[in-house]
């Protein structure tokens, strides 16, 4: 009898006791390589409709359907004119250069709507993106009988802060590496106060591919 509720008693615990030994699934993180644009209003005074700029992001997976990234973008553009008075007395030459960067950063909690595991994975993205702005403007006057050049140098720095929103698709390629491509719609939240709303919007498409390492 007390054999026969011992073994029955050993038989239940078993399943306790596999769970118990099972190893906690390891975290696991990624990081990618890209290219992304910036395009529309908040940066329509500096006479480009859209900023190019490769990307890297660092992430980590939280549970199998949250995860946390961080992205870095560094995008430039160089313009300048030269005009010419020849009727000046002196004749004239003016010219400027203007040399912009812009560095956007953002910060986004990412949630997987199909199975992490299947090939196709579809996301959305929602969170904060900085965008500083750095420009440098070099004017310059130069005269043609010798007389001495005049001109000014202007230096100009501004950060957008923005809510952003979108959707995203992944494609696992194995099961570390997949392509990813996204698409966020970002609202401006320090433009200034007579700002219309559609003013404040911006958009952010990003194409690249992830390496995931630390699972198991």
């Amino acid at each position: 009898m007390y054999f026969r509720l011992l073994l029955l008693a050993g038989l239940a615990s078993l399943p306790l006791l596999g769970t118990a030994q099972t190893t906690p699934t390891a975290p696991h993180y990624y990081v990618g390589l890209g290219a992304s644009v910036l395009t529309s209003a908040p940066f329509q005074r500096y006479s480009t409709p859209a900023i190019y700029s490769p990307t890297l992001t660092a992430g980590g997976q939280l549970s199998p359907r949250w995860a946390l990234q961080l992205g870095i973008g560094l995008g430039w553009q160089h313009a300048g004119y030269t005009l010419s008075d020849p009727n000046g007395a002196p004749s004239t030459i003016y010219s400027s250069t203007t040399q912009d960067r812009f560095l956007s950063v953002p910060v986004l909690a990412r949630y997987t709507f199909t199975a992490p595991t299947a090939r196709w994975r579809v996301d959305a993205l929602g969170g904060l993106m900085l965008v500083h702005t750095a420009s440098h403007t070099i004017y310059t006057v130069h005269y043609t009988n010798g007389r001495e050049d005049e001109g000014t140098d202007t230096r100009y720095s501004d950060n957008t802060y923005s809510l952003s929103l979108g959707p995203a698709v992944r494609y696992a390629l194995t099961p570390r590496v997949e392509l990813t491509a996204n698409a966020l719609v970002n609202a401006a939240l320090n433009r200034g106060y007579y700002d219309s709303f559609s003013d404040r919007l911006f958009l952010n498409a990003l194409v690249g591919a992830h390496y995931t390492f630390g699972a198991n």
